[in-house]
């Protein structure tokens, strides 16, 4: 009988976002918190578990981690322009 390999699931945890001015400040980043570097939702870690728990091959990506900030775009707003960034923080 040939073996079968578990049926794989990723989820992913999105990035920050940021969106900076021309001097290099984040205007976001009084919004969100510096605390979570490194957690994950605790609704994605239930549900990991409950699928590896059915036997599947569940991994997470965590786009969170490091410390990497990549451009997708700029706006402008009251005459500024802004360029828009995720972040992992």
């Amino acid at each position: 009988m040939p073996s079968q390999n578990p049926p794989t699931i990723g989820l992913v945890e999105l990035p920050d976002f940021g969106l900076i001015d021309p001097k290099g400040e984040n205007w976001l980043a009084g919004i969100k918190n510096k605390d979570r570097k490194g957690t994950v939702l605790i609704s994605k870690q239930v549900l990991l578990s409950n699928l590896q728990a059915q036997g599947f091959d569940a991994q997470l990506v965590n786009l969170r981690n490091g410390d990497y900030q990549g451009e997708y775009g700029k706006i402008i707003w009251r005459n500024t322009e802004f360029i828009k960034v995720y972040l992992g923080i």
